[in-house]
């Protein structure tokens, strides 16, 4: 099973659970899902498998910034064949870190088609995606929103990643 990474704000742990069994499904050696908090903000609200450089560049994402920005911000999937040679300029040098390869990073939207989140999955080697795989990935990453997670929402259910910066999840 995918290790669950230690996150600069407190995570969703449900969010943590699914993440990892989608890592150990679709064969992704690291992962991530940000939570939209406005239609250009997003925030790190579980990640398996990275390292700490990432995590602390990359706990709060602006749209069109890194692969999860820019997924958000082209409302379509962001799809590196190799991340270690991407020269597209979606890639930013601190994702290098991750080890990964081949990734798909993935927007899901609300029903009412505002973004909810950012699904990224990084594989560990070297892949050319089919438009099968990719569709498969985007169907199982909106699965996500059956979590109870909501774009924007300060519910009592949410309340634990709203929380303020600088507070560590220890689990």
């Amino acid at each position: 099973m995918p290790e669950v990474t230690e996150l600069p704000y407190p995570s969703q742990p449900v969010v943590e659970t699914w993440l990892a069994g989608f890592l150990a499904r679709s064969g992704a050696a690291a992962g991530s899902v940000y939570l939209a908090r406005s239609a250009d903000e997003l925030v790190l609200v579980a990640a398996c498998n990275l390292p700490e450089s990432i995590l602390a560049a990359a706990a709060i994402v602006p749209a069109g910034k890194g692969l999860a920005g820019i997924a958000a911000q082209r409302r379509e999937p962001v799809v590196t064949t190799d991340l270690q040679t991407d020269d597209s300029g979606c890639v930013r040098p601190g994702a290098l870190a991750s080890r990964t390869r081949g990734s798909v990073t993935m927007p899901v939207f609300a029903e009412s088609g505002a973004l909810a989140a950012v699904v990224g999955l990084g594989f560990p080697d070297v892949r050319e995606f089919t438009e099968a795989e990719i569709a498969g990935f985007l169907a199982e990453a909106e699965e996500v929103r059956a979590l109870g997670v909501q774009p924007g929402s300060r519910s009592s259910a949410n309340t634990a990643w709203w929380s303020e910066p600088g507070t560590r999840n220890t689990r």
